[in-house]
């Protein structure tokens, strides 16, 4: 299994749980619009294995809250959630009937650790009552856009990731593809030149799934 041939070693339990969390969404699916119709006969590669590649090459600190910042069906938040059982993963989408649908899948498999709210990030009321570690989005905004709605909810850390990997407190991650050199220039005129980094998916595998030109975008915001 790719996972494996990466350094990221999925238990049994793990691998039952992500396979019924496909066979929920690709269900849901059909009721609304919880991924792209035309993704839903490669989901595992297009939306699972791709929200599990981060974790290839980055390790979250132990006990953290994460916001997945968009989350839709549940992507990337839900296969973190139950890839890390000591992290607070909570999902945020603005869409009430996703949301809706979202909590029952969650409720389905038994992520305790996962916690569904209905919200925009921009709402006043939201960035003052919530923190967390970290933020991670998956293609839901420009990088700048996700850098100013994601500085206020972040604790204060040290920022992005040492050369062994970790990241810190304070960090969005933004899984991103194609061409980024123009969004990674404005986001930077537009948040202070704030650290960003970026890191393309090549692992080995990658060319048999279709990932080969998505990246990984770390900025460093507190």
């Amino acid at each position: 299994m790719i996972c494996g041939r990466n350094g990221l070693a999925l238990t049994d339990t793990q691998r039952d749980t992500l396979r019924a969390y496909g066979e929920l969404l690709s269900l849901w699916n059909r009721r609304l619009n919880l991924i792209s119709r035309r993704d839903e006969e490669d989901l595992w590669f297009a939306h699972i294995l791709h929200c599990l590649t981060p974790w290839f090459f980055l390790r979250l600190p132990r006990d953290a809250t994460v916001l997945d910042l968009g989350t839709g069906g549940g992507l990337p938040g839900v296969p973190l959630a139950i890839l890390r059982s000591d992290l607070t993963v909570v999902l945020l989408d603005s869409v009430k009937k996703k949301s809706a649908a979202l909590q029952e899948i969650v409720g389905a498999l038994g992520l305790t650790n996962a916690a569904v709210r209905t919200g925009r990030v921009e709402d006043r009321s939201f960035r003052q009552t919530f923190r967390c570690e970290i933020v991670i989005a998956r293609a839901v905004a420009a990088l700048s856009d996700l850098i100013r709605w994601s500085r206020p909810l972040l604790r204060n850390g040290h920022g992005a990731r040492s050369l062994a990997g970790d990241v810190r407190s304070g960090t969005l991650i933004a899984m991103k593809g194609g061409d980024l050199e123009g969004e990674i220039r404005q986001a930077r005129i537009k948040s202070g030149d704030v650290p960003i980094e970026v890191i393309d998916l090549n692992f080995e595998g990658s060319h048999e799934t279709g990932l080969v030109d998505k990246k990984i975008v770390l900025a460093a915001l507190a």
